[in-house]
Protein backbone atom coordinates (compact mmCIF):
# COMPACT_ATOMS: atom_id res chain seq x y z
CA UNK A 1 0.00 0.00 0.00
CA UNK A 2 1.55 3.52 -0.78
CA UNK A 3 0.60 4.80 2.13
CA UNK A 4 1.86 2.52 4.18
CA UNK A 5 5.21 2.52 2.05
CA UNK A 6 5.49 6.89 2.58
CA UNK A 7 5.23 6.25 6.30
CA UNK A 8 8.16 4.15 6.35
CA UNK A 9 10.28 6.46 4.10
CA UNK A 10 9.55 9.13 7.08
CA UNK A 11 10.86 6.42 9.34
CA UNK A 12 14.08 5.66 7.36
CA UNK A 13 16.95 7.28 9.31
CA UNK A 14 16.62 5.34 12.85
CA UNK A 15 19.73 7.85 14.45
CA UNK A 16 17.66 10.73 13.33
CA UNK A 17 14.27 9.66 14.95
CA UNK A 18 15.49 7.77 17.91
CA UNK A 19 18.05 9.46 18.96
CA UNK A 20 18.95 8.74 22.63
CA UNK A 21 18.73 12.19 23.92
CA UNK A 22 15.13 13.21 22.71
CA UNK A 23 13.42 9.80 23.40
CA UNK A 24 10.56 9.60 24.97
CA UNK A 25 11.39 8.63 29.09
CA UNK A 26 9.59 5.55 29.76
CA UNK A 27 9.44 2.86 32.96
CA UNK A 28 11.36 -0.32 32.32
CA UNK A 29 11.82 -3.44 34.36
CA UNK A 30 15.18 -4.04 35.98
CA UNK A 31 16.74 -7.57 36.03
CA UNK A 32 16.69 -6.59 40.00
CA UNK A 33 12.23 -6.07 39.26
CA UNK A 34 13.18 -2.51 40.09
CA UNK A 35 11.20 -0.19 37.39
CA UNK A 36 13.73 2.68 36.10
CA UNK A 37 12.95 5.07 33.63
CA UNK A 38 15.08 4.78 30.31
CA UNK A 39 15.20 6.76 27.02
CA UNK A 40 12.76 4.16 24.98
CA UNK A 41 14.96 3.72 22.01
CA UNK A 42 14.69 0.41 21.30
CA UNK A 43 11.32 -1.28 22.44
CA UNK A 44 8.85 -2.77 20.58
CA UNK A 45 5.92 -0.92 21.45
CA UNK A 46 7.37 2.61 21.08
CA UNK A 47 11.34 2.16 19.34
CA UNK A 48 12.91 1.16 16.87
CA UNK A 49 12.26 -2.57 16.99
CA UNK A 50 8.67 -1.70 15.82
CA UNK A 51 10.17 0.41 12.90
CA UNK A 52 12.08 -2.79 11.71
CA UNK A 53 8.68 -4.67 11.57
CA UNK A 54 6.88 -2.55 9.03
CA UNK A 55 10.05 -2.72 7.20
CA UNK A 56 9.92 -6.43 7.14
CA UNK A 57 6.28 -6.43 6.36
CA UNK A 58 7.25 -4.26 3.02
CA UNK A 59 9.84 -5.91 2.20
CA UNK A 60 12.01 -2.63 2.24
CA UNK A 61 15.38 -4.65 2.59
CA UNK A 62 17.66 -1.27 2.46
CA UNK A 63 15.68 -0.22 5.38
CA UNK A 64 15.76 -3.30 7.46
CA UNK A 65 19.28 -3.67 7.07
CA UNK A 66 19.87 -0.03 8.56
CA UNK A 67 17.76 -0.46 11.57
CA UNK A 68 19.03 -4.26 11.91
CA UNK A 69 22.62 -2.00 12.18
CA UNK A 70 21.15 0.82 14.31
CA UNK A 71 19.59 -1.73 16.78
CA UNK A 72 22.45 -3.90 17.04
CA UNK A 73 24.42 -1.10 18.30
CA UNK A 74 22.26 0.20 20.76
CA UNK A 75 22.24 -3.55 22.10
CA UNK A 76 25.89 -4.03 22.49
CA UNK A 77 26.11 -0.80 24.20
CA UNK A 78 23.28 -1.65 26.58
CA UNK A 79 24.38 -5.38 27.03
CA UNK A 80 28.27 -4.15 27.54
CA UNK A 81 27.30 -2.03 30.26
CA UNK A 82 24.73 -3.60 31.68
CA UNK A 83 22.73 -0.29 31.29
CA UNK A 84 19.19 -0.77 33.83
CA UNK A 85 16.05 -1.61 32.25
CA UNK A 86 18.04 -3.56 29.24
CA UNK A 87 15.72 -6.80 30.58
CA UNK A 88 12.69 -4.94 29.05
CA UNK A 89 13.99 -3.11 25.93
CA UNK A 90 15.54 -6.71 24.71
CA UNK A 91 12.14 -7.99 24.51
CA UNK A 92 12.15 -6.21 21.32
CA UNK A 93 15.52 -6.67 20.39
CA UNK A 94 14.73 -10.72 20.21
CA UNK A 95 12.18 -10.25 18.13
CA UNK A 96 14.54 -8.16 15.95
CA UNK A 97 16.54 -10.97 15.77
CA UNK A 98 13.72 -13.16 14.26
CA UNK A 99 13.34 -10.34 11.55
CA UNK A 100 16.32 -8.85 10.67
CA UNK A 101 17.97 -9.92 6.88
CA UNK A 102 20.32 -13.42 7.22
CA UNK A 103 23.53 -11.15 6.68
CA UNK A 104 23.17 -8.73 9.10
CA UNK A 105 24.70 -8.37 12.91
CA UNK A 106 21.00 -9.17 14.58
CA UNK A 107 22.25 -12.74 14.64
CA UNK A 108 25.05 -12.57 16.80
CA UNK A 109 23.32 -10.69 19.69
CA UNK A 110 20.43 -13.86 19.66
CA UNK A 111 21.60 -15.65 22.11
CA UNK A 112 22.27 -13.10 24.70
CA UNK A 113 19.11 -11.70 23.78
CA UNK A 114 17.19 -15.16 24.19
CA UNK A 115 19.42 -15.96 28.03
CA UNK A 116 18.06 -12.68 29.00
CA UNK A 117 14.71 -13.34 28.10
CA UNK A 118 14.73 -16.60 30.05
CA UNK A 119 15.90 -14.48 33.03
CA UNK A 120 13.07 -12.35 32.79
CA UNK A 121 10.44 -15.13 32.07
CA UNK A 122 12.03 -16.93 35.48
CA UNK A 123 11.34 -13.87 37.83
CA UNK A 124 7.85 -13.31 35.81
CA UNK A 125 6.93 -16.79 37.11
CA UNK A 126 8.44 -16.59 40.55
CA UNK A 127 6.62 -13.31 41.27
CA UNK A 128 3.41 -14.76 39.93
CA UNK A 129 3.57 -18.14 41.62
CA UNK A 130 4.33 -15.85 45.45
CA UNK A 131 1.71 -13.72 44.76
CA UNK A 132 -0.55 -16.21 43.46
CA UNK A 133 0.14 -18.50 46.50
CA UNK A 134 -0.95 -15.72 49.11
CA UNK A 135 -4.41 -15.07 47.41
CA UNK A 136 -3.86 -11.91 45.58
CA UNK A 137 -3.73 -12.92 41.82
CA UNK A 138 -1.34 -10.87 40.04
CA UNK A 139 0.96 -8.49 41.55
CA UNK A 140 0.74 -5.51 38.90
CA UNK A 141 0.59 -5.36 35.22
CA UNK A 142 4.30 -5.78 34.50
CA UNK A 143 4.59 -9.32 35.70
CA UNK A 144 1.74 -11.33 33.66
CA UNK A 145 -0.04 -9.20 30.88
CA UNK A 146 0.40 -9.44 27.06
CA UNK A 147 2.07 -5.99 26.81
CA UNK A 148 5.55 -6.96 28.92
CA UNK A 149 4.38 -9.39 31.32
CA UNK A 150 4.41 -13.13 31.38
CA UNK A 151 1.89 -13.48 28.52
CA UNK A 152 4.52 -11.13 26.32
CA UNK A 153 7.03 -13.50 27.22
CA UNK A 154 5.58 -16.55 26.21
CA UNK A 155 4.74 -15.12 22.86
CA UNK A 156 8.06 -14.52 21.93
CA UNK A 157 8.94 -17.95 23.07
CA UNK A 158 7.06 -20.08 21.15
CA UNK A 159 8.84 -19.24 18.46
CA UNK A 160 11.93 -21.47 19.59
CA UNK A 161 12.28 -25.02 19.76
CA UNK A 162 14.97 -25.48 22.36
CA UNK A 163 14.31 -27.55 25.43
CA UNK A 164 15.28 -24.24 27.62
CA UNK A 165 12.30 -22.52 26.24
CA UNK A 166 10.01 -25.06 25.94
CA UNK A 167 10.19 -25.61 29.83
CA UNK A 168 9.59 -22.04 30.41
CA UNK A 169 6.29 -22.07 28.13
CA UNK A 170 4.81 -25.30 30.07
CA UNK A 171 5.77 -23.57 33.49
CA UNK A 172 4.22 -19.87 32.51
CA UNK A 173 1.23 -21.84 30.85
CA UNK A 174 0.47 -23.14 34.18
CA UNK A 175 0.57 -19.97 36.04
CA UNK A 176 -1.65 -18.67 33.70
CA UNK A 177 -3.95 -20.91 33.61
CA UNK A 178 -4.34 -20.82 37.20
CA UNK A 179 -5.06 -16.29 36.85
CA UNK A 180 -8.31 -17.04 34.82
CA UNK A 181 -9.79 -19.39 37.09
CA UNK A 182 -12.44 -17.51 38.96
CA UNK A 183 -11.95 -16.36 42.59
CA UNK A 184 -14.93 -16.96 45.57
CA UNK A 185 -16.30 -13.51 43.78
CA UNK A 186 -16.74 -15.31 40.69
CA UNK A 187 -13.97 -13.04 39.32
CA UNK A 188 -10.96 -13.38 37.40
CA UNK A 189 -7.88 -11.06 36.46
CA UNK A 190 -7.51 -9.78 39.98
CA UNK A 191 -4.22 -7.45 40.01
CA UNK A 192 -2.63 -5.77 43.15
CA UNK A 193 -2.48 -2.52 42.02
CA UNK A 194 -4.77 0.24 40.94
CA UNK A 195 -6.03 0.17 37.32
CA UNK A 196 -4.46 3.07 34.68
CA UNK A 197 -8.19 4.96 34.41
CA UNK A 198 -9.49 5.10 38.26
CA UNK A 199 -12.23 7.48 38.54
CA UNK A 200 -11.70 10.72 40.70
CA UNK A 201 -12.39 9.94 44.70
CA UNK A 202 -11.63 6.07 44.56
CA UNK A 203 -8.63 5.44 46.49
CA UNK A 204 -7.76 1.89 44.97
CA UNK A 205 -5.20 -0.80 45.46
CA UNK A 206 -6.51 -3.56 43.73
CA UNK A 207 -8.93 -4.48 41.03
CA UNK A 208 -9.84 -6.82 38.64
CA UNK A 209 -8.81 -6.32 34.53
CA UNK A 210 -10.61 -7.49 31.97
CA UNK A 211 -9.03 -5.88 29.33
CA UNK A 212 -6.56 -7.15 26.60
CA UNK A 213 -3.71 -4.74 26.83
CA UNK A 214 -3.20 -5.26 30.64
CA UNK A 215 -5.86 -7.98 31.72
CA UNK A 216 -7.80 -11.49 31.88
CA UNK A 217 -8.28 -11.23 27.73
CA UNK A 218 -4.72 -10.46 26.99
CA UNK A 219 -3.77 -13.42 29.17
CA UNK A 220 -6.15 -15.83 27.63
CA UNK A 221 -4.47 -14.42 23.94
CA UNK A 222 -1.23 -15.43 25.21
CA UNK A 223 -2.92 -18.99 26.50
CA UNK A 224 -4.03 -19.19 22.54
CA UNK A 225 -0.56 -19.10 21.56
CA UNK A 226 0.80 -21.62 24.07
CA UNK A 227 -1.27 -24.16 22.94
CA UNK A 228 -0.88 -23.19 19.29
CA UNK A 229 2.79 -24.16 20.12
CA UNK A 230 2.17 -27.22 22.43
CA UNK A 231 -0.16 -28.61 18.88
CA UNK A 232 2.96 -27.86 16.28
CA UNK A 233 5.18 -29.60 19.03
CA UNK A 234 3.02 -32.60 18.96
CA UNK A 235 2.27 -32.14 22.91
CA UNK A 236 -1.14 -32.01 24.74
CA UNK A 237 -2.73 -28.87 24.77
CA UNK A 238 -5.98 -30.20 26.91
CA UNK A 239 -5.28 -28.04 29.53
CA UNK A 240 -4.99 -25.00 27.81
CA UNK A 241 -7.63 -25.92 25.61
CA UNK A 242 -10.17 -25.30 28.83
CA UNK A 243 -8.78 -22.92 29.68
CA UNK A 244 -9.51 -20.75 26.85
CA UNK A 245 -12.75 -21.80 26.36
CA UNK A 246 -13.72 -21.50 29.93
CA UNK A 247 -12.65 -17.90 30.11
CA UNK A 248 -14.55 -17.39 26.37
CA UNK A 249 -17.51 -18.54 28.17
CA UNK A 250 -17.05 -16.38 31.07
CA UNK A 251 -16.15 -12.70 29.27
CA UNK A 252 -18.90 -13.63 26.76
CA UNK A 253 -21.38 -13.69 29.57
CA UNK A 254 -20.36 -10.36 30.82
CA UNK A 255 -21.22 -8.50 27.52
CA UNK A 256 -24.56 -6.78 26.43
CA UNK A 257 -25.15 -5.51 23.60
CA UNK A 258 -24.79 -1.41 24.84
CA UNK A 259 -21.75 -2.12 27.06
CA UNK A 260 -18.68 -3.81 27.87
CA UNK A 261 -17.00 -4.26 31.10
CA UNK A 262 -13.19 -2.94 31.60
CA UNK A 263 -12.41 -3.35 34.64
CA UNK A 264 -14.09 -4.16 38.39
CA UNK A 265 -13.01 -1.73 41.24
CA UNK A 266 -12.20 -3.82 43.98
CA UNK A 267 -14.42 -2.05 47.15
CA UNK A 268 -15.06 -3.83 50.54
CA UNK A 269 -13.85 -6.85 49.03
CA UNK A 270 -16.04 -7.08 46.02
CA UNK A 271 -16.45 -6.78 42.62
CA UNK A 272 -17.84 -3.35 41.09
CA UNK A 273 -18.03 -3.06 37.22
CA UNK A 274 -16.85 -0.44 35.61
CA UNK A 275 -17.79 0.12 31.89
CA UNK A 276 -16.06 1.53 29.09
CA UNK A 277 -19.52 2.21 27.32
CA UNK A 278 -18.51 -0.38 24.64
CA UNK A 279 -15.57 2.07 23.11
CA UNK A 280 -14.13 0.18 20.91
CA UNK A 281 -10.19 0.02 21.40
CA UNK A 282 -8.29 -2.51 21.66
CA UNK A 283 -6.01 -1.81 24.72
CA UNK A 284 -9.71 -2.28 26.71
CA UNK A 285 -12.67 -2.05 24.45
CA UNK A 286 -14.61 -4.56 22.52
CA UNK A 287 -11.62 -4.63 20.12
CA UNK A 288 -9.35 -6.59 22.04
CA UNK A 289 -12.50 -9.04 23.25
CA UNK A 290 -13.19 -9.68 19.59
CA UNK A 291 -9.34 -10.21 18.85
CA UNK A 292 -9.39 -12.92 21.28
CA UNK A 293 -12.66 -14.85 20.03
CA UNK A 294 -11.45 -14.92 16.40
CA UNK A 295 -7.76 -16.18 17.64
CA UNK A 296 -9.37 -18.39 20.47
CA UNK A 297 -12.48 -19.72 18.18
CA UNK A 298 -9.26 -20.57 15.65
CA UNK A 299 -7.67 -23.18 17.89
CA UNK A 300 -10.75 -24.14 19.14
CA UNK A 301 -11.86 -25.13 15.82
CA UNK A 302 -15.39 -23.34 17.81
CA UNK A 303 -17.49 -21.69 14.80
CA UNK A 304 -19.75 -20.10 17.32
CA UNK A 305 -16.90 -18.29 19.61
CA UNK A 306 -15.71 -16.46 15.95
CA UNK A 307 -19.49 -15.69 15.80
CA UNK A 308 -18.82 -13.59 18.93
CA UNK A 309 -15.75 -12.05 17.37
CA UNK A 310 -17.80 -10.97 14.69
CA UNK A 311 -20.52 -9.53 16.67
CA UNK A 312 -18.32 -7.65 18.55
CA UNK A 313 -15.90 -6.03 15.21
CA UNK A 314 -19.30 -5.27 14.61
CA UNK A 315 -20.34 -3.21 17.06
CA UNK A 316 -16.61 -1.60 17.19
CA UNK A 317 -17.34 -0.82 13.73
CA UNK A 318 -20.50 1.41 14.49
CA UNK A 319 -18.43 3.29 17.55
CA UNK A 320 -15.04 3.90 15.68
CA UNK A 321 -16.55 7.68 15.75
CA UNK A 322 -15.77 7.59 19.26
CA UNK A 323 -12.00 7.06 18.97
CA UNK A 324 -9.46 10.10 19.47
CA UNK A 325 -6.97 8.78 16.92
CA UNK A 326 -5.32 6.06 14.57
CA UNK A 327 -3.26 4.06 16.54
CA UNK A 328 -3.20 0.23 17.35
CA UNK A 329 -3.64 0.36 21.07
CA UNK A 330 -6.28 3.26 21.22
CA UNK A 331 -7.47 3.97 17.89
CA UNK A 332 -8.78 3.28 14.39
CA UNK A 333 -5.44 1.13 13.33
CA UNK A 334 -6.18 -1.92 16.21
CA UNK A 335 -10.23 -1.95 14.91
CA UNK A 336 -8.69 -2.34 11.59
CA UNK A 337 -5.90 -5.08 12.48
CA UNK A 338 -9.01 -6.68 14.71
CA UNK A 339 -11.41 -7.21 11.80
CA UNK A 340 -8.42 -8.30 9.56
CA UNK A 341 -7.89 -10.73 11.84
CA UNK A 342 -11.61 -11.51 11.34
CA UNK A 343 -11.31 -11.86 7.50
CA UNK A 344 -8.73 -14.37 8.06
CA UNK A 345 -11.26 -16.94 10.09
CA UNK A 346 -14.32 -15.96 8.47
CA UNK A 347 -15.87 -15.56 5.21
CA UNK A 348 -18.36 -13.22 6.61
CA UNK A 349 -19.16 -10.52 4.09
CA UNK A 350 -20.23 -7.85 6.85
CA UNK A 351 -16.26 -8.05 7.87
CA UNK A 352 -15.00 -7.05 4.75
CA UNK A 353 -17.26 -4.14 4.22
CA UNK A 354 -16.44 -3.16 8.01
CA UNK A 355 -12.94 -3.31 6.76
CA UNK A 356 -13.21 -1.53 3.89
CA UNK A 357 -15.24 1.45 6.06
CA UNK A 358 -12.38 1.45 8.71
CA UNK A 359 -9.36 1.30 6.52
CA UNK A 360 -10.78 4.49 4.33
CA UNK A 361 -11.57 6.48 7.57
CA UNK A 362 -7.58 5.65 8.36
CA UNK A 363 -6.37 6.62 4.79
CA UNK A 364 -8.45 9.64 4.63
CA UNK A 365 -6.40 11.07 7.77
CA UNK A 366 -3.13 10.47 6.39
CA UNK A 367 -1.94 13.79 6.28
CA UNK A 368 1.93 14.93 4.37
CA UNK A 369 1.94 17.90 7.24
CA UNK A 370 2.45 15.66 9.80
CA UNK A 371 6.09 14.43 10.28
CA UNK A 372 5.52 10.54 10.15
CA UNK A 373 1.71 10.94 7.99
CA UNK A 374 -0.20 10.40 11.24
CA UNK A 375 -0.33 11.97 14.38
CA UNK A 376 -1.44 10.47 18.00
CA UNK A 377 -3.45 12.20 20.60
CA UNK A 378 -2.64 10.56 23.83
CA UNK A 379 -5.69 10.03 26.45
CA UNK A 380 -5.83 13.79 28.38
CA UNK A 381 -3.93 15.16 25.96
CA UNK A 382 -5.86 17.52 23.51
CA UNK A 383 -2.87 18.82 21.16
CA UNK A 384 -2.24 15.74 18.51
CA UNK A 385 1.50 15.15 18.03
CA UNK A 386 3.78 12.78 16.14
CA UNK A 387 4.48 9.55 17.12
CA UNK A 388 6.96 6.93 15.29
CA UNK A 389 6.28 3.51 17.10
CA UNK A 390 4.39 1.14 16.67
CA UNK A 391 1.92 0.34 19.48
CA UNK A 392 0.91 4.25 19.19
CA UNK A 393 2.34 5.58 16.58
CA UNK A 394 2.71 5.98 12.70
CA UNK A 395 3.94 2.87 12.03
CA UNK A 396 1.56 0.79 13.94
CA UNK A 397 -0.87 2.71 11.31
CA UNK A 398 1.16 1.51 8.10
CA UNK A 399 1.29 -1.92 9.60
CA UNK A 400 -2.21 -2.66 10.04
CA UNK A 401 -2.71 -0.69 6.74
CA UNK A 402 -0.30 -2.91 5.24
CA UNK A 403 -1.59 -6.14 6.67
CA UNK A 404 -5.40 -5.58 5.38
CA UNK A 405 -4.68 -5.70 2.08
CA UNK A 406 -2.53 -8.66 2.64
CA UNK A 407 -3.28 -11.66 1.46
CA UNK A 408 -1.11 -13.96 3.87
CA UNK A 409 -2.51 -12.30 7.18
CA UNK A 410 -2.81 -14.51 9.86
CA UNK A 411 -5.63 -14.68 12.86
CA UNK A 412 -3.04 -12.75 15.12
CA UNK A 413 -4.47 -9.67 13.88
CA UNK A 414 -2.18 -7.18 15.79
CA UNK A 415 1.07 -6.90 13.96
CA UNK A 416 3.41 -6.50 17.16
CA UNK A 417 2.14 -9.71 18.34
CA UNK A 418 2.42 -11.76 15.17
CA UNK A 419 6.17 -10.70 14.30
CA UNK A 420 8.48 -13.47 14.76
CA UNK A 421 6.27 -14.95 12.34
CA UNK A 422 7.17 -12.86 9.31
CA UNK A 423 10.98 -12.90 8.51
CA UNK A 424 13.02 -12.80 5.31
CA UNK A 425 13.42 -15.79 3.60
Amino acid sequence: MEIAGEVLARLADPASIFDPDRAPSVDCLDSDGKTVALRDTVSYESGACGVLLLATLLDDREVAREYSRWIEGQLTTALNHKMPGALNALLGADIAAHLSPPDSGMARLAMRTRNLLHKKTDFEIASLERSIGSGRGSPGFWASDVLAGLGRSLIILTNSTDKESSDRITRGADVLRRLLVPDREGMVGYVAGPPFYGRAGDDLESHWNLGFAHGSSGIAFALVRVGEFLRRENRSSEEVRISVRNYCDWIHARFDELEVPMYAHDLDGSPRFVSNGAIPSWCYGTTGHSLLMFAAGNFLEDSSIINRGIEGALLSTERVESLADYSLCHGLAGVLAMITAGRAVSDDSRLERAQKLVRDRIVASFSTQSRYGFDYTPPGIAAPSPVPGLLNGAAGVAAALWQSNSRTSTVDGTPWLCAPRVAFS
